[in-house]
């Protein structure tokens, strides 16, 4: 089960936890919005589900043996370029 507090908090940091917590890799990325909300405790892929319903992304989740799902694939709705993927090391560099 995975629990999700949001307050103003950036999607790509989310998702960038959740990929940490879970072991779950992302291929891909969406285009960062801000969130706000409280989600789960509920198995992560209705978590994920939840949390990109409304974005400009389609999800695609590869299943695993274990309780969380393998990987998540992020790719545009519309086509065109991907946006950043969450886990890129910018995210926890200093610059």
């Amino acid at each position: 089960m995975l629990d999700v507090s949001a307050n103003n908090s950036s999607l790509n940091q989310i998702l960038h936890e959740i990929s940490r917590e879970t072991g779950m890799k992302i291929t891909g990325g969406v285009v960062d919005e801000r969130v706000f909300g409280q989600y789960g405790p509920a198995p992560p892929a209705q978590i994920l589900n939840t949390l990109l319903d409304g974005t400009s992304s389609n999800m695609l989740l590869v299943e695993s043996d274990g309780t969380a799902p393998a990987e998540l694939i992020l790719t545009p709705r519309q086509g065109g370029p991907s946006p950043p993927n969450p886990n890129a090391a910018s995210l926890d560099d200093n610059d």
